[in-house]
């Protein structure tokens, strides 16, 4: 299938105090397949993530984040929530179905082409919407280190047509935030005062050995939730 590769700026711009972006990747990335039209697709069934050796917790947060995301801003198409999947699975009678299509795209990253394809047929979709957490990573402190800890997070998201199986669209974004000692405040009115200088020596100190936290991660993932839900609004 041919792919035409989209590169959409996302400058994750947090403001948070103490912090600032290490922009070693400050790009959104999306492909989309010749054949992607979101006008045609109507509804789209979310079936989360995937959460690769990030672990449990983070496959779940994730999971959350993106569908707060996308049930707030369905400007592009119908996305059915996962509760609503499940009750439309159990009205159905295809329960087990949507689990198998869920633990296989958990546990290989791929969509299997007829399972998918039943299954939307029961849930009334045309396209499933699923992602994958690459990165997951928050360091731990560092007092007097030149090291700075920081909080990372990289993921994708997907849609994939429920009749030939084909992904459609793909997006992945990254954030990485990195603490920032505290500096002392050293422009105010005492500066150039003896009283101001002695303060400048005292703050140097500390600020080396201040122990500096990892940003909170769980912010760093909003930011890479949302930087996918806007591509997903851009197409």
């Amino acid at each position: 299938m041919q792919r035409l590769c989209l590169v959409v700026l996302a400058c994750l711009l947090i403001g948070g105090a103490g912090c600032r972006t290490r922009t070693e990747e400050p790009l959104t990335e999306v492909i989309r397949s010749p054949d992607y039209r979101p006008d045609s697709v109507g509804t789209v069934a979310y079936l989360g993530f995937a959460g690769g050796t990030s672990g449990e917790a983070a496959r779940t947060m994730m999971e959350d984040l993106v569908e707060q995301r996308l049930l707030a801003s369905q400007e592009v198409f119908v996305v059915l929530p996962r509760d609503e999947i499940s009750r439309r699975a159990r009205a159905e009678g295809v329960e087990e179905l949507l689990g198998e299509v869920r633990d296989f795209w958990r546990g290989s990253r791929k969509i299997d082409k007829l399972k998918t394809g039943e299954l939307c047929a029961a849930l009334g979709t045309r396209a499933v919407v699923v992602g994958v957490v690459e990165d997951w990573i928050e360091t731990g402190s560092a007092r007097g280190s030149s090291e700075s800890p920081y909080s990372r997070v990289a993921a994708t998201l997907e849609i994939y047509s429920a009749e030939t199986g084909r992904r459609l669209w793909k997006a992945r974004s990254s954030q990485t935030l990195e603490a920032r000692a505290l500096e002392g405040s050293l422009q105010e009115e005492h500066e150039g005062t003896v009283r101001g200088r002695e303060r400048m020596r005292s703050n140097t100190v500390q600020a080396t050995q201040q122990e500096q936290q990892a940003p909170a991660i769980e912010g760093v993932a909003g930011q890479v939730a949302g930087a996918l839900d806007q591509a997903l609004r851009g197409n």
